[in-house]
């Protein structure tokens, strides 16, 4: 399954002029599929944090907006997720197979997965949303 968000990602991001221009998609496919991936861990960690009654992301040394520790913090937080992303997917030998993979796939099946990959972007943002306001610490 996150083949095929992976792909779709690189997808959407390929179409986009402006990332292509300057070759930027291969950059931003791997950083748009780490912080979806991001959202997902995090709405789980707040439905624990919930359920269990401890503050796990309290613990972290969130700052103000321009402190350096806080993106220290945030970089150390998501770079295993872009690790993961770019070495399972996004690696250029292994997106020039998922490429030639998907090519050869019907237009039905194409349509139906940019459908799912929409869908599964707009759920991902809305269920955090959803989650961390229904259910408040």
């Amino acid at each position: 399954m996150l083949q095929e968000i992976a792909y779709w990602t690189y997808y959407f991001c390929h179409k986009n002029h402006f990332l292509r221009q300057n070759g930027e998609e291969v950059l931003i496919a791997p950083l748009f599929f780490a912080l979806n991936l991001y959202v997902n861990a995090l709405s789980v960690i707040h439905l624990i944090e919930f359920w269990i009654g401890i503050h796990i992301m309290e613990l972290l040394p969130w700052g103000e907006t321009f402190d350096l520790l806080s993106y220290i913090v945030a970089f150390c937080v998501i770079s295993p997720f872009v690790y993961f992303g770019y070495k399972s997917y996004f690696h250029p030998h292994k997106l020039s197979e998922l490429i030639k993979k998907y090519e050869r796939k019907q237009v039905y099946r194409k349509r139906w997965g940019k459908f799912f990959y929409a869908l599964y972007v707009i759920i991902t943002y809305c269920l955090f949303f959803f989650v961390v306001e229904t259910f408040k610490i």
